[in-house]
């Protein structure tokens, strides 16, 4: 129901001396509109206020840490949550309330459906990675079937195709998207942040070694599984422990995500590995 508090008229003048936060409640209680959790009040906002907003909250934040007794001026980990957690609620959490509803983007309903579908398939990648190695490679074909986790590149490792390091070839780097028509409604920070990591695939091949024939062989290992983003100028393999070590801060969006990821992670298999092809599976 709206809000029925008295209206009580004041001039521009008078608005403009009170906090943000004051003056869209004003805005929506004179429009008799409601304004719950739920409730998208952006078009009661002007230009410049959402920043004063999120500065009223990591006030009032800041207030919260005083009464807990927190010394955030001489702790480190405390002098910016303040700003952090103002920040999440504005720009994150609450988004929705703040900015103007997208558009829906309605499908033709060619099936005539009237009822949830449920898909649900697994798609077995073979990662015929002996085409992305240079030179020649070893001819026993043994076949070794053993169903076990695909390999987690470990955080910090550099995606290069450089053939030094433990992995030492890259096999795909794919971005991760997020369509149009499906996710007008997701915050830009949020598309951002997951658009921002990289699945990536790295292979573990032998050093040549001089043979009887031409050329060098070169054998497959192993091949392993993360996600990169950029870091300095470098793509790095990075998970939700090491980012901030990395130098990677993850907003409340992102760290989700990314959470999330590497528990899918651990759902991809290796069936089978010869010395030039791997097999995988990966529930989609």
């Amino acid at each position: 129901m709206p809000d029925h508090s008295p209206t009580i008229f004041k001039s521009e003048e008078e608005l403009a001396q009170l906090p943000a936060s004051q003056r869209i409640r004003y805005r929506l209680v004179n429009s008799g509109c409601r304004y719950h959790a739920n409730d998208n009040i952006a078009a009661h906002i002007q230009a410049g206020e959402l920043d004063e907003l999120r500065a009223e909250v990591q006030a009032k934040m800041q207030e919260v840490l005083n009464a807990l007794v927190i010394d955030t001026t001489n702790d480190h980990n405390t002098q910016d949550t303040a700003k952090r957690v103002a920040k999440m609620f504005v720009t994150e959490v609450f988004r929705g309330r703040y900015v103007p509803i997208p558009d829906v983007t309605e499908f033709p309903n060619f099936s005539r459906l009237n009822e949830l579908m449920i898909v649900k398939s697994k798609i077995i990648i073979v990662g015929l990675v002996c085409t992305l190695l240079a030179g020649n490679y070893a001819a026993t074909q043994t076949l070794n079937f053993e169903k076990r986790p695909l390999a987690r590149i470990e955080a910090g490792t550099q995606v290069i195709d450089d053939g030094a390091g433990p992995w030492n070839r890259l096999v795909l780097v794919a971005r991760s998207s997020m369509k149009h028509g499906d996710t007008s409604a997701v915050a830009q920070n949020i598309r951002d942040s997951v658009t921002a990591f990289q699945l990536t695939l790295m292979a573990k091949v032998v050093a040549p070694h001089s043979t009887n024939g031409p050329g060098n062989v070169y054998q497959l290992q192993s091949v392993g599984i993360g996600y990169a983003n950029p870091i300095r100028g470098q793509l790095k393999i990075v998970d939700v422990a090491n980012a901030s070590k990395l130098g990677l801060e993850l907003d409340y969006a992102a760290e989700q995500w990314l959470t999330e990821s590497e528990r899918q992670l651990a759902t991809v298999y290796m069936l089978a590995i010869t010395p030039t092809v791997a097999v995988f599976d990966v529930p989609s």
